[in-house]
């Protein structure tokens, strides 16, 4: 498993930090709770809450963090500061097992927003496919999330959806890899994907973007499929049930098994979507804010993809991307 090498630049004029509701309990970590588990436990006992997570990497070496961190019922799981700040590091490898979050019969339905969610390897001999999210049964809102160097030998590298009914807002899938569905994998599910980026994520057979299997639907919106290095864009395995996907405002383009194929076809020209080279700022070190020359800018679509305009047509470091992750880190603090 590849290490977290977090080369983003740091934008100071966009902020996804949530409002916490006054209206629900709030449990802290690590302050009171030194895990996050401890304090998903803790809300779920009371009924129900946000549990807020500070800037920080929580991993089995930081904070004593347990993996997979499980969900519960009526329980968000929300970070304080923007995803590249907070980092929930599962820190497996092949030879030390595991996912990074679990949703079982979580229903709600329950929200994540503002993490890294990376570190994660299965293989084909656990209980289940899905590395870096894995939901069964389960209604889930993943937002402003960066799902991120997670790998399963089977499907869903880095997510795997079972039954399950999920809306992914403004989240980039990166590096992420698996036999089947590099970056999602879908069975018998419904699965929104909004304002997201996919970029650079593998498979060894069908999908490095987004598989669907056993009827799932895809609803996909303002959102980037690009660079995969394996595999096509999205694929629909019909073979247990016919597959659906509505697209508009997308740009899919440079998956090497092809872009507008399988149940994309035809597609590209119609609703806003497009396929050409996104133009992002420094994509080798994964900086996907985009140029502001981009094809993903302007028009009826307004911007495609998880991050808007930050540096000029040329693209490159900008005035604002720090050299180290020290730096990126004080720009929130």
């Amino acid at each position: 498993m590849s290490k977290l090498l977090l080369h983003l630049c740091a934008v100071t004029s966009i902020l996804l930090i949530t409002s916490i509701s006054a209206q629900a309990d709030t449990f802290g970590v690590p302050t009171p709770y030194a895990t996050i588990q401890a304090a998903i436990d803790a809300a779920f006992a009371a009924g129900g809450g946000d549990v807020e997570v500070a800037i920080g990497e929580y991993s089995p070496l930081t904070n004593g963090e347990s993996f997979p961190i499980v969900m519960r019922n009526g329980v968000d799981l929300i970070s304080a500061s923007v995803p590249w700040n907070t980092i929930i590091n599962a820190d497996k490898n092949s030879s030390d097992q595991g996912r990074v979050i679990e949703c079982e019969n979580v229903t709600g339905p329950v929200r994540i927003e503002g993490f890294t969610i990376t570190g994660a390897y299965i293989s084909t001999s656990s209980v289940h496919d899905g590395a870096g999210l894995w939901c069964s049964d389960s209604h889930l809102n993943l937002t402003n999330c960066i799902i991120r160097d997670n790998e399963a030998t089977g499907a869903g590298g880095g997510a795997l959806f079972r039954a399950s009914t999920t809306v992914i807002t403004g989240c980039a899938f990166l590096d992420n890899s698996a036999g089947d569905g590099g970056g999602i994998f879908a069975t018998e599910s419904s699965v929104d994907v909004i304002e997201c980026t996919l970029y650079g994520n593998d498979c060894d057979y069908d999908a490095g973007g987004i598989y669907l299997w056993k009827g799932s639907d895809l609803d996909m919106q303002h959102t980037i499929i690009t660079a995969s290095t394996g595999g096509m864009a999205v694929y629909c395995d019909d073979t247990q049930g016919a597959c659906s996907a509505e697209v508009g405002c997308c740009d899919i383009y440079g998956n090497p098994e092809g872009d507008w194929v399988d149940c994309l076809l035809g597609l590209n020209g119609t609703a806003g979507n497009i396929s050409e080279d996104a133009l992002f700022c420094d994509p080798d070190n994964r900086c996907l804010f985009l140029q502001d020359c981009s094809p993903c800018v302007g028009d009826s679509c307004v911007v495609i993809g998880a991050y808007g305009v930050r540096c000029e047509c040329g693209g490159g470091p900008t005035v604002t991307q720090p050299s180290t992750w020290s730096s990126v880190k004080a720009l929130y603090r």
